[in-house]
């Protein structure tokens, strides 16, 4: 039995225990329950976020060997042990009277995760253009894993994060998948990723290298012909580039921008993909959403034309997508 005449459901079988290996790997690494905070913290406007999902907003007052005192907003001091706490993040000032801004989303930019980790026991839930849906979960601060599903295929992802300093995250991971509309087919892409700044306002840049089953054979001469038989190997060299900047305490304008060069097409040969993105998130701690639009072209011999190389009828595309933290 060739490559090509594998059943999809054995490809659905291998994909499943390719995300089933990455969740077992990331249980058996410890979590973390807990984190050295700071001292020069005192006095600063923090987010405190702790084991059971809360959330809190205000001025850090004292650091004590077993509890953190912070005032809210509405003058309230409350007291969080700090066995509790997951994590303690400064505050962004944006202008004088919207000195809070939070995203339930804010390892993401728009598709491409960005350099930094998400937090241990963290879970999403995403709807992207109403027919892919996907979920991500934060195993530890260094380790997540993510997947989504839609009408051509599945993808699994394994992403592990390092943050160098408080400004630079760094990340690196691999997407695995298959699709089964229009054919059959796998899907790897490695790839490593850097943002300069903080989860909320930053530069990314990024880099990966997809291998996929692609034809063997040389460009098409003719529209009649046999499909030649597949071979897994590179296929597209993906550059990716973009930024987050908070606009007011709940909305942000984020930018992300592809250049995808196909090695091979088997109808016009090598191709460059530009597509370029920008969206308007609007934020909260447990629901963020994404409007924006995309203007897809392809860099071809005769120029720049649309997504499929043939004509220069520039389409944009709505870019919608929901995101629900539940944990």
């Amino acid at each position: 039995m060739s490559e090509r005449e594998i059943p999809v459901n054995l490809r659905l079988f291998k994909l499943a225990a390719i995300g089933l290996s990455f969740l077992v790997c990331g249980l058996l690494i410890p979590g973390v329950s807990g984190e050295e905070i700071p001292v020069d913290l005192a006095g600063k406007l923090v987010v405190v976020k702790t084991l059971n999902g809360g959330s809190f907003r205000g001025e850090l007052t004292r650091i004590l060997d077993d509890r953190l005192e912070l005032i809210l907003n509405d003058g309230t001091i409350v007291q969080i042990s700090r066995k509790s706490v997951i994590k303690v993040v400064p505050l962004e000032g944006i202008g004088k009277s919207n000195p809070y801004f939070e995203d339930a989303d804010a390892n993401r930019l728009i598709i491409a995760p960005t350099g930094f980790g998400m937090e241990p026991g963290e879970f999403h839930i995403s709807d992207k253009e109403i027919v892919l849906v996907t979920s991500s979960y934060g195993v530890t601060s260094w380790f997540s894993l993510w997947a989504g599903v839609s009408l051509p295929g599945a993808v699994f992802n394994a992403r592990f994060s390092h943050t160098f300093g408080d400004r630079l995250g760094c990340s690196i991971g691999s997407f695995a998948g298959v699709w089964w509309l229009g054919g059959s087919g796998e899907l790897v892409l490695p790839y490593g990723i850097f943002s300069l700044g903080t989860e909320n306002k930053n530069l990314t840049f990024g880099i990966g290298n997809a291998f996929a089953s692609h034809p063997k054979n040389a460009a098409v001469e003719s529209t009649n012909y046999t499909p030649p038989a597949l071979h897994f190997g590179p296929s597209t060299l993906i550059i990716v580039a973009g930024g987050k900047i908070p606009l007011s305490s709940s909305v942000a304008l984020i930018s992300e921008n592809w250049i995808a060069w196909n090695y091979y097409d088997s109808v016009s040969g090598q191709k460059v993909w530009i597509i370029p993105m920008i969206v308007f998130r609007i934020a909260g701690p447990r629901l963020s959403w994404d409007i924006g639009v995309t203007l897809p072209m392809t860099a071809v011999k005769s120029g720049i034309r649309d997504l499929d190389g043939q004509n220069d009828n520039f389409i944009p595309i709505p870019i919608l997508s929901l995101t629900y933290r539940i944990n």
